[in-house]
């Protein structure tokens, strides 16, 4: 069943392929998403074989762990399935891993779309990993319910296809002051926006954080989040280094130039 489910899916992708070709060898550049799913990695083999610039817009932290389980592991992939010849990224984090696994040319252009900033609220935002990371989520679900029990207001957002969706809910309730989570992009997103996010001790980017910004448990958050005044923001220029009009005008420099 899984090689006949492969087989399709690449079967699909060189249809695609087929399709977009006449109209990718007219032009000298080529632009895509990190993430590739496989027509634009087909896409991107086929332009590097007839000299067109190939360009990889990154898509999301990947944020992982070269131990441990499967679901720390997993996000690497993101990485060596990379076949473009340059790779625009957010900020020096995923600049430093790409260098480690790809010979492509890495540019730091930050990121052109960040969330909007809302008002401010009390309480905390629950950010739920994919549904296949079990561990993780129920991790943020037990803090969700110790939160709830000390009588701090409570969103949970989730990712679509959680089996923990009400319906078809996926942000229940507000965005909050206080953000956790473990390996999502839009903690660090939060992060750069000025929300206080933490992690738990089970996130893969726990390392490149100071301990005060990872929980373990209700104790550890409780205790964290109440030295808001002490809270180091600067941390996530590491993962997004500019956003909004400085970032496009890196974008179009770099993609306008002889590269």
């Amino acid at each position: 069943y899984d090689g006949i489910k492969i087989f399709i899916i690449l079967f699909d992708a060189l249809s695609d392929a087929v399709k977009i070709l006449p109209t990718l060898l007219k032009h000298e550049k080529l632009v895509c998403f990190q993430e590739h799913v496989a027509v634009e990695n087909i896409l991107s083999q086929i332009a590097n074989l007839n000299e067109i610039n190939t360009f990889a817009l990154q898509h999301a932290i990947c944020i992982y762990d070269e131990t441990g389980s499967y679901e720390s592991r997993y996000p690497i992939n993101a990485y060596l399935n990379s076949v473009s010849k340059n790779i625009l990224v957010w900020g020096n984090y995923n600049r430093d891993i790409f260098k480690k696994h790809t010979d492509a040319k890495i540019f730091i252009i930050g990121k052109a779309s960040l969330p909007e900033e809302n008002p401010i609220l009390e309480g905390a935002t629950f950010i739920f990993e994919n549904k296949e990371y079990h561990s993780s989520n129920n991790k943020l679900l037990s803090l969700s319910y110790d939160l709830i029990d000390t009588g701090i207001p409570t969103s949970n957002w989730f990712k679509p296809g959680n089996i923990l969706i009400d319906g078809k809910v996926t942000r229940d309730g507000p965005l909050r002051k206080i953000v956790v989570g473990s390996n999502s992009s839009m903690l660090v997103e939060l992060g750069y926006l000025g929300f206080n996010v933490f992690v738990i001790d089970e996130s893969n980017i726990k390392n490149k954080l100071p301990k005060n910004l990872i929980v373990s448990d209700i104790d550890t958050l409780l205790k964290n989040s109440k030295s808001i005044e002490n809270y180091q923001y600067h941390i996530w220029k590491n993962f997004i280094e500019c956003t909004g009009e400085e970032c496009v005008k890196r974008y179009k420099n770099i993609l306008f130039k002889n590269h």
